[in-house]
């Protein structure tokens, strides 16, 4: 229930942001369902940053955000490698090699 009334004030909320405004979210749930509003109501897809851990991309995961960045997948790289790390990779994922581990990062619907 507790949920559901963080969901309807963010829902709420979103209806009385206006083109050019700024708007601090902080964080939370609240933010996320604020996020997640604008975004529709936008027709855009949300890009969740800062991915550190497993756990967080599982979460985002669950809460149905199909893209994010953040040094879970790769630390900062310059244009010519991202080119390299992307050469013979599909379109939607690559893969990256980091602490003996492959992980996959979504870059592309």
């Amino acid at each position: 229930m507790r949920e559901d009334l963080k969901r309807q004030a963010a829902e709420r909320a979103v209806e009385f942001v206006e083109s050019g405004m700024v708007v601090g979210l902080g964080f939370g749930s609240t933010a996320r369902y604020a996020v997640e509003r604008i975004a529709q109501r936008l027709s855009l897809d949300a890009v969740a940053e800062g991915i550190e851990t497993e756990q967080q991309l599982a979460f985002l995961t669950k809460h149905g955000c199909p893209f994010g960045q953040g040094y879970y997948f790769s630390f900062p790289v310059g244009a010519g490698e991202i080119a390299t790390m992307l050469a013979g990779r599909s379109a939607r994922t690559y893969a990256r090699r980091a602490a003996g581990a492959e992980r996959a990062a979504v870059i592309a619907r």
